[in-house]
């Protein structure tokens, strides 16, 4: 067979003319020039506009932080409350923006930790000192020394991306160099490089103020957590009393992880389940912190309420007892529940829990406890013998009250408010009005939205 295909193709050699071949090569050829020129101008089009959107995204973030440099000078002379609120709130706005390009940038994101740090702490500090001023306090001379340590840190910023940027337009340096050798020194012949960003906010020591992005919150310790250590095997020892070792029919350790927790990472499947759960437990006091699983749903056998009944069985099951409901949500006929923890009648909303339920079998998918764990301990509550009219007067007189509960709420700063949470009603809609225990002036507002698919808030 071979023999034939080979002298078919011998014959047809001799019958083409050196001519034909030719033009067939230079046809082929030709062709191939075509597409690979049509290929490379496409590929140096996208590289063009790809660029393009460095450019602009390191042109804006210099904008940004030179403004916010020239706005944190004229903060040491406003004199003020509506010049200095602005002020700040121009601060606050435009640091988000920088930090938002900076993220555009093609460098490594892990190495530029202390700039984002530090323009994260920024817009936070700003928000934090407006809501200060709002209330009618002044910025104490402390403050305002950190604002200048911000606004030299700002300069600098300014200074090194100002540089940079000159280099590109000079030809000096180019995208594909930041892009392929990320954070190197790009330039021997200048000591101002993409490295000396990262470089100058390596040690940026950050501040220590009432406000979610401060330094005492970004490495706050979980309460929960007892310095008892455990082992791989303690690990799966717990996991194995939770679901019961003659209903697994896998159960492997992975690997140890180091975020802002050290945690053993396991794969469990049950003999039962076809999804396998990655199951992520505490080192220290050997909690379940993290189970991940998701599956399709195609059908819905049981109500919300029997759901909401599973999920608290399966919190007794990991010895957390004391929890109670607040919101959920449904979705691909999945339930997520959030449940909260109680101590004599009061809701510890800081100390929360999440979990995934299958509406087709019950089956427990996911849970989320780091909440739990990082503020989970005894409260020591002095409580107010109020009236609930006297509560009933701390909210706007248009509102509707419906039901008041007492409550314990997270503030940005991690810090908490023993309140009343006062649900009420007012054109139709709901909304929960959060009152201080001891002062009645309101915390915060949030509207109740109830939904096919639950009761979310906002």
């Amino acid at each position: 067979m071979i023999e034939k295909v080979e002298a078919y193709i011998v014959r047809k050699k001799r019958r083409t003319s050196p001519k034909v071949l030719s033009l067939i090569f230079f046809f082929v050829f030709g062709l191939s020039l075509v597409i690979s020129m049509d290929f490379l101008v496409k590929f140096k089009r996208q590289k063009d506009f790809t660029e393009d959107e460095y450019n602009r995204s390191m042109y804006e973030m210099i904008g940004y932080v030179k403004n916010v440099n020239t706005q944190l000078n004229k903060l040491s002379v406003a004199s003020s409350n509506k010049i200095i609120i602005t002020t700040l709130a121009d601060i606050w706005r435009q640091s988000n923006l920088a930090k938002e390009n900076l993220a555009n940038l093609p460098v490594k994101q892990d190495n530029m930790v202390g700039v984002s740090k530090f323009l994260a702490q920024l817009s936070d500090y700003s928000y934090y000192l407006i809501e200060k001023v709002a209330s009618g306090k002044s910025i104490t001379i402390e403050e305002y020394g950190n604002l200048n340590d911000l606004s030299n840190y700002a300069n600098k910023l300014f200074y090194i991306t100002s540089k940079i940027f000159s280099d590109l337009n000079d030809g000096k340096l180019k995208w594909d160099e930041v892009e392929e050798v990320a954070n190197e020194n790009l330039s021997d012949s200048s000591d101002i490089n993409i490295y000396s960003i990262s470089k100058t906010f390596q040690d940026y020591a950050g501040l220590i103020y009432d406000g979610a992005f401060s330094e005492h919150i970004l490495n706050i310790k979980p309460k929960m957590l007892t310095g008892n250590i455990i082992s791989e095997e303690d690990g799966k020892d717990k996991l194995k009393s939770i679901y019961g070792e003659e209903n697994i029919e896998s159960l492997e350790f992975m690997s140890e992880q180091v975020n802002n927790l050290e945690l053993y990472y396991y794969t469990l499947k049950l003999k039962e389940e076809e999804d396998i759960k990655n199951v992520y437990i505490t080192k220290d006091s050997g909690y379940i912190y993290l189970i991940i699983s998701d599956r399709n749903v195609a059908e819905r056998n049981i109500t919300e309420k029997k759901a909401v009944d599973i999920g608290k069985e399966y919190l007794e099951k990991l010895g957390i007892n004391d929890m109670t409901d607040t919101y959920y949500f449904t979705e691909e006929n999945m339930i997520t529940i959030n449940y909260a923890a109680v101590q004599a009648g009061i809701i510890l909303y800081p100390d929360l829990i999440k979990i995934k339920i299958a509406l087709d079998s019950g089956e427990v998918c996911s849970l989320e406890a780091g909440g739990y764990i990082y503020n989970h301990s005894e409260r020591n509550i002095v409580e107010n013998t109020l009236l609930e009219e006297d509560i009933k007067k701390a909210v706007n007189s248009n509102l509707e009250v419906k039901n008041i509960r007492k409550a314990i709420i997270p503030t940005d700063a991690k810090e908490e408010i023993f309140v009343y949470e006062i649900e009420c009603m007012y054109d139709e809609k709901n909304y929960l009005v959060y009152v201080n225990a001891q002062t009645l002036e309101e915390e915060k507002i949030l509207i109740m939205l109830e939904t096919t698919k639950g009761v979310l808030t906002m």
